[in-house]
């Protein structure tokens, strides 16, 4: 394996303007509504009821601490992973008409655009608030590139959880919490069928379940020490580590939900909170979507750690990034100063599934559930998410998303491992 050096908190992706302009076709050019108005416009790829609900009382923040500004315009584009969302927003970008923020994730979700000078350096911002005293020193390099901080960090996601139904799961005589293994859950299928369930519920729609799936079982195989190492060559895909955990993503195939293939994340994890399924494996925004279905946690619905990932936070880290060329650069600051202030974070978070990264934040009125996961984030080693973009380049995702859509079609473990040593081996050239 070439070695390849995967450098976090530096410019790692090299995405040239040109680049951006070759990518204008790939989705709308549609302008936006806040363009040069004095109006604030978000673009996000926060849909589904939850996330939208949570984003909602994040605008509403934002127009108690500034009542004389327009209401934001929110550009929200539906689309499991943010795929959707990414390919307008590129659009947007080539044709000079940008956003004034943007929702992405950290690592590559930030230097991807720094490389092609399009974000507003927020350092000033950061150092007149002390705003990095209350954060965590790995996120704030996540989101930094070349020492100067570019994202404003809206909440933390954990995404090494395993949903299941309790009364089903009690029914059946399961113990989630002792569980090793990802094989342990399918050998339950036969109990759980004869319930008339299906044993592990995913979003199969654009393969957005899979990949999730498949990221815990790797992560779950090299623990948070190896996990980087994935991703700066010392570890490669032949690992025989990898080779196992995609094997068992293979033997789990069978165990899905017939109708994976046209659910979104929201609708296969629904029937997780009503007994129509026994589990599924994505991260926490399950939980505020479970709670505003109605559903009632430790009930109806509860979690374990993902098998094979005790101790350990694996997660993704959602933030805001401003373009350099905002229409309307002051709201877009005032933008900024909300998504950081702590009491914003909790009434957000407590709408999405989600904790607070401030450690300044009051967690009396978020739930045990989060209350426990972000002490858990706070002390636990921590990993961040692949295909979310934290820990490689958009190419990188994308070649790893076409391969898993292979995997899971033709389920052929010799010729996935050996296209994805191939995909490495090119991001090190």
């Amino acid at each position: 394996m070439r070695n390849r050096k995967v450098v976090r908190g530096a410019v790692a992706l090299s995405v040239s303007l040109a680049t951006v302009a070759a990518l204008a076709g790939c989705g709308s050019s549609a302008k936006g509504g806040g363009a040069g108005d004095g109006g604030l416009e978000i673009l996000t790829y926060w849909t589904a009821g939850a996330e939208s609900e949570a984003l909602s009382t994040m605008v509403d923040h934002y127009m108690a601490e500034n009542p004389d500004a327009k209401k934001p315009t929110v550009a929200a584009i539906a689309g499991d992973g943010g795929e959707n969302a990414q390919a307008a927003l590129q659009s947007r970008l080539a044709g000079g008409n940008p956003p004034d923020t943007w929702q992405t994730s950290a690592g590559y979700g930030v230097s991807m655009y720094t490389d092609a000078d399009l974000l507003q350096d927020l350092t000033p911002l950061y150092e007149k608030e002390g705003w990095a005293e209350d954060l965590p020193a790995d996120v704030i390099d996540a989101s930094t590139v070349d020492g100067k901080i570019y994202g404003a960090v809206s909440n933390v996601h954990r995404s090494n959880t395993l949903w299941y139904n309790v009364p089903l799961i009690k029914k059946i005589g399961a113990d989630p919490d002792s569980f090793k293994s990802l094989a342990d859950v399918i050998d339950l299928a036969p109990k759980i069928e004869a319930e008339g369930a299906s044993t592990l519920c995913m979003a199969g729609q654009n393969g957005y379940g899979g990949r999730v799936l498949y990221e815990n079982l790797l992560f779950a195989a090299l623990g948070p020490d190896d996990w980087p190492a994935l991703f700066d060559g010392s570890i490669g895909w032949d690992d025989p580590r990898i080779v196992q955990a995609t094997k068992l993503f293979v033997d789990s195939i069978p165990v899905w939900n017939r109708d994976n293939a046209s659910l979104n994340w929201p609708d296969a994890v629904a029937p997780v909170g009503d007994g129509g399924c026994a589990f599924t494996v994505m991260g926490d925004w399950t939980y505020g979507q479970l709670l505003l279905n109605g559903f009632e946690y430790e009930k109806d619905f509860d979690y374990a750690l993902f098998p094979g990932s005790k101790g350990t936070f694996f997660g993704n880290i959602d933030l805001f990034v401003v373009s350099k060329n905002a229409p309307n650069p002051e709201n877009a600051e005032a933008w900024v100063r909300t998504v950081n202030d702590p009491e914003a974070q909790v009434d957000f978070s407590e709408i999405k599934g989600s904790v607070p990264v401030r450690s300044d934040a009051d967690l009396s009125s978020l739930s045990p559930y989060q209350q426990e996961t972000a002490k858990l984030f706070q002390t636990q080693k921590r990993g961040w998410s692949f295909q979310q973009g934290n820990m490689a380049s958009a190419d990188y995702v994308q070649q790893f998303t076409d391969q898993m859509t292979l995997l899971t079609n033709n389920h052929d473990v010799d010729a996935f491992i050996s296209a994805m040593s191939a995909v490495a081996d090119q991001q090190g050239e």
